[in-house]
């Protein structure tokens, strides 16, 4: 669990949207697993985003006209998943919400919508989340709930979880604090060794 921490304009989700490579990239490289990220290709991105990435957004980004239980088996049919709905069923009962699988998410509370969004990141168990502030709107409990579900994902299926977040409460529970500050990193704390 890696968090990103810094002032509002340092560039935190600048970086979390690179590395997603949802913004172009104007110099140098990423790398997962040891392997360059085809940057300029939008259709590898896309094809390593759904493979490798689940990504949860601040302001949750939930399809209006669709349900929780299709907000949440969207990311599986888009790959061909047969299973889709039975997953995306099964993961919303982990998560709390098996009584509001065909809630609207304007039916449902702000703790309530950013759960199935993070239920549409963890569905298909992804190698690494990307997760830009998912407590930030929420109200204490319910920051505590979702945090303690993205531990979960960490510590029971091998994910890494690249946390942006203004809460150092939150940063402390990760293993490594990543200090950004005008776009450049000004240390990194956790790990035994500053930059």
């Amino acid at each position: 669990m890696v968090a990103i921490v810094g002032p509002s304009g340092s560039g935190k989700t600048t970086l979390l949207m690179a590395c997603s490579g949802l913004i172009p990239v104007s110099s140098g490289h990423i790398a997962f697993d040891g392997t360059k990220l085809p940057l300029g290709d939008e259709k590898a991105m896309t094809s390593w985003r759904q493979k490798n990435a689940g990504i949860i957004f601040q302001n949750f980004h939930l399809l209006p006209s669709q349900t929780a239980l299709e907000n949440v088996a969207i990311s599986l049919e888009l790959r061909g998943d047969k299973d889709a709905f039975d997953k995306a069923r099964e993961t919303l009962h982990h998560l709390g919400l098996g009584h509001r699988l065909d809630h609207l998410p304007g039916a449902l509370s702000g703790g309530e919508q950013q759960r199935v969004a993070l239920g549409r990141a963890i569905v298909g168990t992804p190698p690494l989340l990307l997760a830009d502030e998912p407590t930030g709107n929420l109200d204490q409990e319910n920051g505590h709930h979702v945090m303690e579900l993205l531990e979960n994902q960490v510590r029971h299926h091998g994910t890494t979880l690249l946390l942006i977040t203004h809460d150092p409460v939150l940063a402390a529970r990760c293993d490594m604090q990543v200090h950004i500050l005008d776009g450049c990193i000004k240390d990194i704390t956790g790990t035994g060794k500053t930059v």
